[in-house]
């Protein structure tokens, strides 16, 4: 019994990675995968939770580095605005 269930398990989440994220997630949410609420769509709920969560760090991650940058060439324009005024008023 246990060993089905696992399998299944497997076998859900398999066919949603074989899907893209898109598809995946608007079968998910339109409970278009042959069943509705119960154990099996918790298991898609949570699959597209992860998925989501994924794709929101990967999205934070690109922001991070973004602002980095950002931080770096604001630094190097005030050092630039310094040494110009310094120059001028010489």
């Amino acid at each position: 019994m246990i060993g089905q269930k696992q399998k299944f398990k497997t076998d859900l989440i398999a066919r949603l990675e074989s899907m893209s994220f898109h598809e995946a997630r608007e079968k998910i949410l339109t409970y278009q995968l042959g069943f509705e609420a119960g154990e099996s769509h918790d298991i898609c709920l949570s699959w597209l939770s992860c998925k989501e969560a994924e794709i929101r760090d990967a999205r934070e991650i690109n922001t991070q580095s973004w602002a980095r940058h950002a931080a770096y060439a604001a630094y190097a324009a005030a050092i630039i605005a310094a040494i110009s005024i310094i120059i001028t008023i010489k």
